[in-house]
């Protein structure tokens, strides 16, 4: 494997923070390197007087190491006990990981052994030539498919409207009179009842529903004038918290491996594949994305058009082992 050079400086870990963790697919890389690998480790020691205790203890686990440190940590402290020549005592000291720590040091190390394709530092050439299979790093911004960003949008405008109808009853006068001012009279927009509503409801349950969702990474990165774009299928199990969502539309880093490309042109990938949506034709899709479009332009006219549910363009497809900030 060609050792892969980046600008970063390799002496320095390098803390980063992921938003999103593939922790199974990290730990089987881990204990693929390591020969087994587990976020605790345990190390004793036995010593035979005090002097060497004391020794022992003043050292440092190396935090600088290749492969066979992975699991490292840096530790130092004193034993100030006494003891009797000739006494046996046991030290035991436990180190921990976290999941995050685990893959700041696994990223490291393959930093420091060249095995990361950083996208944004590569030629168009270079780029063009990356293989199934290779680890790559790429930075962008995460974006919905565009029946979530349609529903989620019309949906909020159902609530607003559904907020405004739940208003109590107002009494005005009109001619001297004083009518109270039903709240039935204040319908909702016929949208919300048209059979197109229902349509892309039921479609956007099923997508939720999928256990994988392909989204749309979006790079700066440019080839021969074009974007390349990185589709990335998200695993909803491993999403945990509210670090994922609130890292949405942000520049954040992506840390995963290709698994299939197009840098021709001419491939289409639909990215509502994985929902039941996905095996119909794509004139099909089509008509549902324009009424999902029309919707979002009836209720917001300025409105730009959605992003297209297939890429044609120059894509890789990445399967994240994780994205950070």
């Amino acid at each position: 494997m060609t050792k892969i050079e980046l600008p970063i400086q390799k002496e320095l870990l390098e803390l980063v923070y992921p938003v999103y963790l593939n922790v199974p697919m990290l730990t089987s890389f881990i204990a693929a390197l390591e020969d087994g690998a587990t976020l605790e480790a345990e190390k004793s020691t036995s010593n035979k007087n005090s002097v060497e205790k004391g020794k022992l203890l003043e050292g440092s686990f190396g935090i600088k190491s290749a492969f066979s440190g992975l699991l490292g940590l840096d530790m130092k402290g004193q034993l100030t006990q006494k003891g009797t020549l000739g006494e046996e005592e046991t030290v035991k000291v436990l180190r921990k990981h976290t999941e995050a720590s685990l893959f700041i040091r696994f990223r490291q190390t393959l930093i420091e052994n060249g095995l990361i394709h950083s996208v944004d530092y590569l030629e168009p050439t270079q780029i063009k030539n990356i293989q199934k299979g290779s680890l790559i790093e790429i930075r962008g911004i995460l974006t919905e498919n565009f029946m979530n960003i349609a529903l989620n949008t019309i949906d909020s405008f159902k609530k607003i409207s559904e907020m405004i109808n739940n208003q109590p009853s107002k009494a005005v006068v009109q001619k001297g009179k004083q009518v109270t001012q039903s709240t039935s009279s204040r319908n909702q927009p016929d949208i919300f009842k048209s059979e197109e509503y229902k349509i892309l409801e039921s479609i956007k349950k099923d997508i939720s529903s999928s256990k994988i969702q392909d989204l749309l990474f979006k790079s700066a990165v440019l080839i021969d004038g074009k974007l390349v774009n990185v589709i990335v299928p998200i695993q909803q199990e491993l999403i945990g918290d509210n670090n994922f969502e609130s890292s949405r539309y942000s520049e954040i880093t992506l840390f995963g491996k290709v698994i299939s490309k197009s840098v021709a042109g001419g491939d289409k990938i639909n990215l509502l594949r994985r929902a039941s949506i996905g095996i119909i034709p794509e004139e099909i899709t089509m008509s549902l994305y324009d009424s999902a479009n029309s919707m979002m332009k009836q209720l917001n006219p300025s409105t730009g058009n959605l992003p297209s549910p297939f890429v044609d363009e120059l894509w890789f497809e990445v399967l994240p082992i994780a994205l950070f900030v």
